[in-house]
């Protein structure tokens, strides 16, 4: 399958992402680790990696965050398919295409 988006990384880990799989590798050797299968819809974008949690976007239209570790869906945050998902030292900016921009605080 297609990689969507640019690498993300995670303290052991770089992270890359298809329609229906996060794919993880070792930062050191290049092995690929146990990834994170796609739930509830196919991915449509890069992961953004923040406060131990993974943004992706979905084809549905929402950001699912996950816990960067494990994988476990935590819950959805408004977006849409094509948002794209900055961190700062704060929190997380979403910017849409239908030119919206939304501000979240650290991710819970």
């Amino acid at each position: 399958k297609a990689l969507l988006g640019d690498i993300a990384l995670t303290n052991d880990a770089i992270v890359v992402v298809s329609q229906d799989k996060v794919h993880r590798l070792d930062m050191r050797t290049g092995a690929e680790l146990d990834g994170f299968v796609s739930s509830p819809s196919p991915w449509s974008g890069a992961a953004t990696i923040a406060f131990g949690r993974m943004i992706v976007p979905l084809q549905s239209g929402s950001l699912q965050v996950l816990d960067a570790a494990s994988g476990k869906h935590l819950y959805l945050l408004k977006g849409n398919p094509k948002s794209r998902v900055f961190a700062t030292d704060t929190g997380i900016v979403v910017s849409d295409s239908d030119h919206q921009v939304r501000s979240y605080g650290p991710l819970r």
